[in-house]
């Protein structure tokens, strides 16, 4: 581990993987407890308009350490493109990466994920290997392939192009093009990182079973279960699909699993009111969990 800088409690940490370096954010609580961020495929550390760090200092004020890393090739983590940790497959690697390192450190017993978007499929997917995993708190998080159609990769990418099209009135946005600091490659995969998404992505995001059987990775939920709540803004245009895939599983198999809605939100919950919202849904499931 290389410690950066400490400010405000606030340590930046980093540590070697094969794809290389991951850079994030640790916050040293006094629990037993910790808590794991995971940003979504074309995001970073901080999360949608700062979400997740929002969601990383309440839950540090409270006591419990933190960490908000960079998956490769976004932010501070190194590496170039699609050939690190760009992929699905890629970002579970790293992720187990970061659960190990935040596992060795002193006085962590337990781990609290929080994923958002891709980030949450992640967090699932990797539920058989992530150490000391207590919980799941996710957001926005999406069906895994086998519940992909194409009306519902066209809706998404609608929905994000009317996104794009708004910000494109705006003059911070015209800034940010000028100093060559749009991600275009970001842009891309949140457009169309979903589409024609296979299967297979999925399992070696989580890897096979022992026998090669070809499961979904949501059979983690069943085979590892630990206290999980989903939440969604039901402004997200993949809201009624998501809730009713992961729904209609736990109640199938009687799983510990609650959903939560957000009246009115979109995917990124982008107002102050929904994300002071969510800090507090976050500390009240930390409760409950620890």
């Amino acid at each position: 581990m290389l410690a950066a800088s400490s400010r405000h409690g606030e340590t930046a940490v980093s540590w070697p993987t094969p794809s290389g370096g991951l850079s994030g954010i640790l916050r040293t609580g006094s629990r037993s407890e910790a808590v794991l961020f995971f940003h979504g495929l074309g995001g970073l550390r901080s999360g949608p308009h700062g979400l997740l760090s929002a969601l990383g200092r309440a839950a540090s004020a409270h006591g419990f350490t933190t960490l908000c890393f960079d998956f490769s090739s976004r932010g501070e983590g190194e590496g170039d493109g699609e050939a690190d940790g760009a992929t699905l497959p890629g970002m579970a690697q790293e992720a187990l990466s970061a659960a190990e390192f935040l596992a060795a450190r002193d006085g962590v017993e337990r781990i609290i994920v929080v994923g958002i978007c891709s980030g949450g499929n992640i967090a699932i997917g990797t539920m058989d290997r992530l150490p000391r995993l207590a919980g799941l708190f996710l957001l926005s998080v999406y069906p895994f392939s086998d519940g992909d159609s194409f009306e519902r990769d066209t809706r998404r990418t609608a929905s994000f192009l009317r996104v794009y099209w708004r910000k494109l009135s705006l003059w911070e946005t015209w800034g940010k093009f000028f100093r060559g600091q749009i991600m275009w490659s970001g842009i891309h995969r949140t457009l169309f990182g979903h589409v024609g998404k296979s299967a297979d992505d999925d399992l070696r995001a989580r890897g096979t079973r022992g026998d090669g059987e070809v499961t979904s990775p949501r059979e983690n939920l069943v085979n590892f279960p630990v206290p999980t709540q989903l939440t969604y803004g039901d402004a997200d245009p993949d809201y009624e699909a998501s809730r009713s895939y992961y729904a209609d599983f736990a109640g199938e198999h009687d799983l510990p699993v609650e959903i939560s809605v957000v009246s009115g939100a979109p995917h990124n919950y982008c107002s102050a009111l929904w994300k002071d919202a969510l800090c507090a849904d976050l500390l009240a499931f930390l409760a409950k969990v620890s």
